[in-house]
């Protein structure tokens, strides 16, 4: 998957899981998900079990953090680094 693929499962993903199939208006790849707990630890935990899964990869604990994790381009940005090794 190339960076744009990655960035639209992402947003797909977060459409499906956190907001019920659609994004609100003002949402962009920039808004806060974790540090402005619109994602709880729950729903962190299986968006990271859904990539780990669809993308081959291995997230360590440590790794599952908001500086990972808080935007959909922070998340992406994240996935990638994690498939280049």
């Amino acid at each position: 998957m190339d960076k744009e693929q990655i960035k639209n499962s992402v947003r797909n993903y977060i459409a499906q899981n956190i907001f019920g199939n659609k994004l609100p208006n003002d949402f962009n790849d920039d808004t806060a998900l974790v540090s402005s707990r619109l994602m709880d630890s729950i729903s962190t935990l299986k968006m990271i079990n859904h990539f780990e899964d669809e993308l081959k990869i291995e997230c360590k604990a440590h790794e599952v953090t908001a500086d990972n994790l808080d935007s959909v381009n922070v998340f992406t940005a994240f996935l990638l680094r994690k498939l280049s090794k």
